[in-house]
């Protein structure tokens, strides 16, 4: 599920008798094209100002995608089969068996605008967190326009994570962006003549 922007952002006014002309817009298939790859999901926790939500990740070969887990309105079993996922996560088809639907909590993060930090042990502990790490999304001038501080069930999926995270963003900035060959330098032969 897509919430529209006015669901998302508070602070859009956009009045009741124009939405019609935003709902054609709503991004049905973005997060299915062909050659998409899904690399990793999961269940994680996303730490809040005052409690902790259940989120469920989606790392892609070119994005991350931060859903939140919530009750859906219809009755368990009746999920849109075009919310259903390919995904041979057990864990995720059980969501849409009991009811409950992912919804993106945020825009999806291109892989080349994110960073990651690792928050150890020492520091995670001081405010209350465990196997905890940021996820930074950055817009294309390096400004810092969302964090998600995640915490992970256990230390080894959060090490999985920032690996696959860390991985994902390197094989797509070497898409995006190939390294160039470094030129070599000719010697230069001093000379007189022209």
């Amino acid at each position: 599920v897509w919430p529209p922007i006015w669901g998302r952002n508070k602070k859009v006014f956009l009045p009741e008798s124009l939405r019609h002309l935003l709902k054609d817009n709503m991004a049905e298939g973005l997060l299915s094209p062909v050659n998409r790859q899904l690399l990793n999901e999961g269940r994680l926790s996303l730490a809040g100002a005052t409690k902790f939500l259940d989120v469920y990740l989606f790392l892609f070969d070119d994005l991350l995608l931060i859903t939140k887990i919530k009750s859906a309105k219809k009755k368990p079993g009746a999920l849109d089969a075009s919310l259903r996922s390919p995904s041979p996560n057990p864990e995720l088809h059980g969501l849409g068996r009991d009811g409950t639907v992912c919804s993106v909590l945020d825009q999806p993060i291109p892989l080349d605008r994110l960073e990651l930090k690792n928050i150890d042990p020492f520091h995670s502990a001081g405010c209350g967190l465990q196997n905890a790490f940021l996820v930074i999304h950055q817009n294309r001038y390096q400004q810092c326009i969302g964090i998600f501080t995640l915490q992970a069930p256990s230390e080894a999926v959060k090490k999985t994570w920032l690996s696959d995270i860390k991985t994902a963003a390197t094989a797509y900035r070497n898409v995006i962006e190939p390294p160039q060959p470094l030129l070599r330098r000719l010697p230069v032969n001093e000379s007189s003549e022209i």
